[in-house]
């Protein structure tokens, strides 16, 4: 494949895959039967919610790279069912409630002052670094990852939490 034609194949993806804040909202019902890709085009990099942390070990982004390689290979409706039925022990979940937090996070990656109608508010969700019953050093951190869904899919990565507090209501 030449250069030219190799470029016109990675726009089309990317406009595939490229959510619109106030475009189409993607449904879980529409992405059932799709394995997630994921995107870091709306992560927030800084020192409370980014990926950059001093604090963290190879260890951590380890972990985080075994969970993504383990949902590339699955339909997201089987991640769905799996976490229902207990059988996922990491927490995974996507909802359309959104957390006050999230909504500020939202609001950052689109770039916008105003309040995000729930309406036009793309289904969000997170995961857990460990399953719940894994056994941690209590100075251990326990690192969620928040996402939204988007288009075809896509899991956009938005941030990841160390310590667990991004639904916390303080």
């Amino acid at each position: 494949m030449n250069k030219f034609s190799g470029r016109i194949i990675e726009d089309v993806i990317y406009e595939d895959t490229k959510y619109k804040y106030r475009g189409e909202i993607e449904t879980v019902s529409k992405c059932w039967d799709m394995t997630p890709c994921f995107s870091y085009e709306y992560l927030i990099l800084d020192d409370a919610n980014g990926f950059i942390c001093d604090k963290y070990t190879m260890k951590e982004y380890q972990r985080y790279f075994k969970r993504v390689k383990e949902y590339s290979k699955k339909k997201i409706g089987v991640l769905l069912e799996e976490s229902k039925s207990g059988k996922r022990r990491d927490h995974f979940k996507i909802n359309e409630d959104i957390c006050p937090k999230m909504f500020e996070a939202l609001k950052k990656v689109f770039n916008i002052n105003h309040k995000i109608d729930d309406s036009m508010a793309p289904s969000v969700g997170h995961f857990h670094l460990y399953d719940v019953d894994e056994q941690l050093d209590p100075t251990d951190f326990r690192p969620v990852v928040h996402f939204f869904l988007g288009n075809k899919g896509t899991f956009h990565i938005v941030c990841y939490d160390p310590n667990h507090k991004f639904h916390s209501k303080k």
